[in-house]
């Protein structure tokens, strides 16, 4: 079983050693690192350089920056492995992440596995592997609720996906989307029902990053995506018939939650006081969160 390792490159010339040091470092070896540059303007791209000539499993590609859905998906074009894991390149991949994997895939006959996370600053935790109570789900109504009631597990990060179920072209439509297009890509699998293992091993460390794209927001862009996003995953929902009434209010209750992170992200965000107000203004107007969140109609 071979897996490809895609890590997506911009800007991150401090951190991004330290990401494909942990990938070359698995105590699991069939794996391909690829590495794509997304129009860095830093020197990422020259340290990215240095590793794949030194190693013939890391292959180095650069394009013009458009976003992170585009670069994974160039990853996915260029990649060769039976499974795709996503790395950002200022985090680390646990060294027994793709070894728990495999063992994991092999066990369970799964197309998916999704594993746990832990914030760092300065230095990840270590923790124990292998030991955890695994929960198989084959059915999608389940897959869709357990994965949309939580936002824990809308990162592409911390998902080993089979080749099969993912897509390296059709996503023209969502390419200027910064802010949670994970969540778009998970929805274009899950319609595929994947068989998936949901594991409590902590495989990911992500790493605060006070330059990263999800610190340093745009405060438009961001009141735009999650709008976007979260309708997205309503609309989903309902047009596969998959929200009962109980279902609906405790969507309602995330979807709520995840507006009043998103006020708070924008007041807290560095744009003019009256660009914050309107901003939250248009939150509150915007169709989806008037009718669906304050009028409830979800019929």
């Amino acid at each position: 079983m071979k897996f490809s390792v895609i890590v997506p490159v911009y800007n991150t010339e401090k951190f991004v050693g330290d990401c494909i040091d942990s990938v070359l470092n698995q105590t699991y070896d069939d794996f391909e690192l690829v590495l794509v540059d997304d129009g860095s303007t830093d020197r990422s791209s020259d340290v990215c350089k240095k590793y794949a000539a030194a190693a013939e499993r890391v292959l180095f590609f650069r394009k013009e920056n458009s976003g992170q859905i585009e670069t994974r998906c160039y990853g996915i074009s260029k990649s060769h492995g039976d499974y795709i894991v996503f790395l950002d390149s200022d985090d680390i991949l646990d060294c027994n992440a793709l070894r728990v994997i495999a063992q994991k895939i092999s066990v369970c006959r799964c197309d998916m596995v999704i594993y746990k996370y832990e914030h760092f600053f300065d230095k990840p935790q270590i923790y124990e592997t292998g030991k955890s109570k695994d929960t198989v789900i084959s059915n999608k109504k389940e897959l869709y609720i357990k994965i949309f009631s939580n936002e824990y597990y809308n990162s592409l990060c911390i998902k080993a996906i089979k080749r099969d179920f993912l897509r390296s072209d059709g996503y023209s439509a969502l390419k200027n989307v910064r802010y949670g297009e994970d969540l778009l890509q998970t929805i274009d699998i899950i319609r595929q029902n994947p068989k998936t293992v949901f594991i409590e091993d902590v495989l990911y460390h992500y790493r605060t990053n006070p330059n990263s794209v999800t610190r340093t927001l745009n405060a438009e862009r961001y009141a735009s995506d999650i709008i976007f996003v979260r309708n997205a995953a309503y609309e989903c929902l309902k047009s596969e018939g998959y929200l009962t009434d109980d279902e609906m209010c405790h969507f309602r209750g995330i979807s709520i939650k995840l507006l009043c992170e998103g006020v708070s992200n924008i007041a807290q965000s560095k744009c003019a006081f009256s660009e914050k107000l309107r901003l939250i203004k248009d939150l509150k107007n915007n169709p989806y969160y008037k009718d669906f969140i304050l009028g409830g109609k979800y019929d």
